[in-house]
C-alpha cells in the first residue's frame, strides 16, 4: 500500500479497496493501522451539504522513508514528494481521476481473454525517472504511463487526462510539445498519447 501511494501520490479508500482488499471494512482497519503508525495522512472530504466523499490517503515523510528503504532508493526525493503532496491539496482531484482511469481500465478488460493492463506508472514515478534521465526531463509532463496487452502484442501509452477539453489552441500547443519531443527519436512511432476528456462519457 505504501509503495502504491509513493507511485500514485493520492489514492482514496475505494481505490485502495479495489486494488488490495476484499472488503471496505478490511481496507478501513488496515489503513487505520498505517495512520496510527504515522505512515500515511488521511483527508476526510465533506461537501457543504455534508456529503462525505471517500477519504484520500497519501504518504507522510515517515512513510516515504519506509518506502525508500524497501525500494533501496534515496529517501530525500520521496520525502520531498510526500511533503509536496500534503501541501498541495488542490491537485489531488486530477491525480485521483487519472488513477481511476487506470483502475477502471483494468476492470473493463477483466472479461476479455488475454487482454489487460499489464502495468501503469503514475506521474510521481515518471517525474522521478525524469530527474535521473536528462532526456526524459525534456518530455512533456503527463498523468501516467500504461502498457496494455493484447494476444498479439501490446500498446504503451502516455495519459493526458482532462486536456481533451481544452480550447483548441491550447490542445494544439500540447500536441506540438509531444511532436517536438518524439520527432526523430528511435521507435517514436510506437509512442502513443491518449487524451481523455474530463467527463464520464470521455472516460468511458
Amino acid at each position: 500500500v505504501l509503495i502504491a501511494l509513493a507511485r500514485y501520490r493520492y489514492l482514496d479508500m475505494r481505490q485502495l479497496q479495489q486494488l488490495f482488499f476484499p472488503s471496505e471494512r478490511t481496507a478501513q482497519m488496515r489503513t487505520r493501522r498505517l495512520k496510527d503508525l504515522s505512515l500515511v495522512h488521511r483527508w476526510r472530504l465533506l461537501e457543504p451539504n455534508f456529503f462525505r466523499h471517500p477519504s484520500v490517503l497519501m504518504l507522510t515523510p515517515r512513510g516515504a522513508a519506509a518506502v525508500a528503504g524497501a525500494l533501496d532508493r534515496d529517501p530525500s526525493g520521496l520525502i520531498e514528494q510526500a511533503r509536496a503532496a500534503a501541501g498541495k491539496p488542490s491537485r489531488y482531484l486530477r491525480v485521483l481521476r487519472a488513477n481511476w482511469f487506470f483502475i477502471n481500465l483494468t476492470g473493463a478488460a477483466d472479461p476479455l481473454r488475454r487482454h489487460g493492463l499489464y502495468q501503469w506508472v503514475g506521474a510521481p514515478d515518471l517525474r522521478y525517472q525524469g530527474r535521473l534521465d536528462k532526456e526524459r526531463r525534456e518530455r512533456p509532463t503527463t498523468d501516467g504511463w500504461g502498457q496494455f496487452l493484447f494476444p498479439d502484442g501490446d500498446v504503451t501509452f502516455y495519459l493526458d487526462f482532462g486536456r481533451a477539453d481544452l480550447p483548441k489552441h491550447w490542445l494544439r500547443r500540447r500536441t506540438n510539445a509531444y511532436f517536438s519531443y518524439f520527432m526523430g527519436r528511435r521507435d517514436a512511432e510506437l509512442c502513443n498519447v491518449l487524451f481523455v476528456a474530463w467527463t464520464e462519457r470521455g472516460e468511458g
